[in-house]
């Protein structure tokens, strides 16, 4: 993950990764400058776009999702009219809104099928 953290966001993060033994595979990084974002999604494996349900959300596009698409990175993104106005279904693999459980659903069969 990129981007800025509140310190104690970060740490409640921290110790979530910790123990659900994600060390190694889930990391939080500060922002960078955007001439190395497309560095940067050489080595991800998945987008995730989880925008919430808001009226601004529902006339823009977050930026990330066209970034991943334009990469081949397989995206999971939150069910909303704004992502699926522009990204087909079989494009884009779309989880329940303020959903956990559903969208670790999605990312789970995403990554064991991301074709």
């Amino acid at each position: 993950m990129y981007g800025k953290f509140y310190q104690s966001y970060k740490t409640k993060l921290l110790k979530l990764i910790t123990k659900i033994r994600l060390e190694g595979k889930v990391f939080l990084n500060d922002t960078v400058p955007i001439e190395k974002i497309i560095e940067i999604l050489n080595y991800i494996d998945i987008g995730v776009v989880p925008d919430r349900e808001t009226n601004y959300i529902h006339q823009s596009l977050s930026t990330k999702a066209f970034e991943y698409a334009v990469c081949g990175i397989p995206i999971v993104a939150s069910r909303l009219k704004s992502i699926g106005s522009v990204f087909r279904p079989e494009s884009v693999l779309f989880f329940e809104t303020d959903n956990p459980d559903d969208f670790a659903k999605k990312t789970i069969e995403l990554c064991n099928n991301p074709d």
